[in-house]
Order: C-alpha cells, then sequence, then structure tokens
C-alpha cells in the first residue's frame, strides 16, 4: 500500500478514511482539515454534516486508509464551511479557542494539556471500537487512563487503561462533550 503524505493535505477540506478494525464493521470516513502531524498520529478538525466545526481529533495514521479531496461532496461542504464562516456560525461553541492549535507540538502535549484542564474526551480504540467518554485522570508514554463517563447516571465511573497504540480517535473537543461538561457544570452549582 502506497504511504500517504500526510502534510500534502494540510488545510485542505478532505474526507479522511479509516480502515475496518475487524471483518464486521465497514471502512468510515470524516469530513474534516488535517491541521498537523503528529508523528504517528495527525490533528484534525472535523466537519458536522451542515459545515460547522464538530471536533478537533487526534487520528493515528496507522489507521487511516486513504484521503480524498476536491471531491463534488467536498466541494459542496467547502461552500457550507465558507457560508458559515462568513455568517459566524462555524464555531458556535468557540472549540478553535478552548484549544491552542499552534503550540501544539506532539500528542503528549495535547493529553498533558487535557489532564490539567479536567476536559471531557471520547476516544475509540482498535480493541472494540466503542467509544470511551470520560476525563484523562493519568497519562504516561505508554498509557492513557480515563474515567469513564456513565450516561444513565451521569457520572463518572470505573477507570480504564487504554494502550496509545490501540487508539484510533480522540475527540479533544467536541461539541458534544463541551455541552456535556457545561451541563455538569451547571448540575454542580444547583
Amino acid at each position: 500500500m502506497k504511504k500517504i503524505d500526510f502534510l500534502s493535505f494540510s488545510n485542505q477540506l478532505v474526507e479522511l478514511y479509516s480502515k475496518n478494525i475487524d471483518e464486521y464493521s465497514d471502512e468510515s470516513f470524516s469530513l474534516g482539515y488535517i491541521i498537523k502531524d503528529l508523528d504517528s498520529f495527525v490533528l484534525f478538525m472535523s466537519i458536522s454534516e451542515v459545515g460547522t466545526l464538530d471536533s478537533i481529533q487526534i487520528r493515528s495514521k496507522k489507521y487511516i486508509s486513504k484521503i480524498v479531496k476536491n471531491t463534488e461532496y467536498t466541494k459542496m461542504y467547502d461552500f457550507f464551511v465558507t457560508y458559515t464562516k462568513k455568517n459566524e456560525i462555524f464555531d458556535g461553541f468557540s472549540l478553535k479557542s478552548s484549544i491552542n492549535l499552534e503550540e501544539i507540538e506532539t500528542i503528549e502535549n495535547i493529553l498533558s494539556s487535557s489532564l490539567m484542564l479536567k476536559r471531557t474526551v471520547s476516544i475509540i480504540t482498535s480493541e472494540d471500537g466503542s467509544i470511551l467518554t470520560g476525563k484523562i485522570v493519568l497519562l504516561d508514554a505508554n498509557n492513557i487512563v480515563i474515567s469513564l463517563l456513565n450516561y444513565e447516571s451521569i457520572s463518572i465511573d470505573n477507570k480504564e487503561s487504554i494502550n496509545l497504540n490501540s487508539i484510533i480517535c480522540i475527540d479533544i473537543v467536541s461539541v458534544e462533550n463541551f455541552l456535556y461538561d457545561k451541563y455538569i457544570e451547571a448540575k454542580s452549582i444547583e
């Protein structure tokens, strides 16, 4: 398989395809922008189905199967993004300003920032493809430990250790997790 030159796609709207992790799942894709190359990961800005900022993610390169640009689909979404930016609704939750993209040089410094800020993150692993959501409580060179969110009781449950090599994607900031954090903040004031 041909090696992907990730930097050649920087700051262009792309369809980023992920490999299926088992024989039961299909290849999937995300729409967005590759912001930075972080060694074995890329920093990716995911765009919603209405052309707004959905999340800022770290994506593992080893699970990216292909990148496509300049399709009719991406051209339509270029219009959506331009329209939402022009009308100042592209980043309605100020996700970009909650993270200093210029200072990010490694996956470790972005994860350390999430740990210090106690920000809710969502992680997809190659272990089973499920989405683990919670707060990073421990970080070392090989693993992340998160306190898992229990959506039924809106509380933090068990802790889970995740090997960095098994990570497909981490939503560092997302609309859903931002709103969850705001809900918890409001609930604690009551």
